[in-house]
């Protein structure tokens, strides 16, 4: 089996050797999860229990990217076979108290990337840069940052991959990922899914639950959008994308929800 196959399994690698003669010591070879991580100690990536999905990418000078990713329900594109994959960026300084993070959530300059998988399983990205007010709070200008769009898209197909990565991980080797920190102060990995939504959420509230099942909602395979949206976004390249963001223009404002 070559090491490229062992990869796909999840399995390890047989240990290189260092040296010759007497002085040869095999070295622990790394997995699929611990080689990623590794790679992308500015990545940190979590799942929660319905599946949605944020990725942080923390900046040299300490400022981060907050990456949202979803997929979509379809139902305002009933012409459409494919969900699309959604990409929600916004810039986080390090020096922001509680009041401005959420402001800056609210009120600041969001990147989009919206990516549409066509029946013939052919991708289109479209890109758009906007802000909920126009024009932005004075103090929250500052840090009306857009993130480049080939440079979202690649930030969050890691953040995607470390999680499947994760989720094909041995028990073992989550716990010791669940347990540590990065140089951040995070996990790099957190997944907070349940293995029976549906069954969780009729525990925890019948009545939810049956309008869930008049509506025809079932959450039995949510486990797997994280996976699609990998798939999408490795189709997407640089070529489909705006080079870099506009400059000099206001954002659009979003209509009032």
């Amino acid at each position: 089996m070559t090491e490229e196959q062992m990869e796909a399994e999840g399995k390890k690698a047989p240990p290189e050797i260092v040296g010759e003669g007497k002085n040869s010591e095999p070295q622990p070879s790394l997995s699929p999860l611990e080689t990623i991580l590794q790679a992308h100690p500015d990545v940190a990536v979590g799942r929660g229990a319905v599946c949605d999905v944020g990725i942080m990418h923390f900046l040299q000078n300490g400022d981060r990217r907050n990456i949202e990713v979803s997929v979509s329900s379809g139902k305002n594109a009933s012409d459409r076979l494919y969900p699309d994959v959604n990409l929600s960026g916004v810039y986080e300084s390090s020096h922001f108290d509680q009041d401005q993070l959420i402001r800056q959530h609210i009120d600041g300059l969001r990147t989009y990337v919206t990516i549409h998988i066509e029946p013939d399983e052919q991708v289109r990205a479209e890109v758009d840069y906007s802000s909920k007010y126009r024009p932005i709070p004075e103090d929250l200008q500052p840090y009306a940052i857009p993130i480049p769009a080939f440079e979202m898209v690649t930030i969050a197909k890691t953040g995607l991959e470390m999680l499947v990565a994760y989720i094909g991980a041995p028990e073992e080797e989550k716990m010791k990922v669940r347990n540590s920190y990065g140089r951040h102060g995070y996990p790099q990995v957190e997944d907070g899914i349940k293995s029976n939504l549906d069954t969780y959420i009729a525990e925890a509230s019948p009545l939810l639950a049956e309008g869930m099942q008049r509506a025809g909602i079932s959450y039995a395979n949510a486990g797997t959008k994280a996976f699609f949206a990998l798939n999408a976004l490795k189709k997407v390249t640089q070529g489909m994308l705006p080079q870099e963001p506009p400059k000099g223009e206001p954002p659009r404002q979003l209509p009032a929800r």
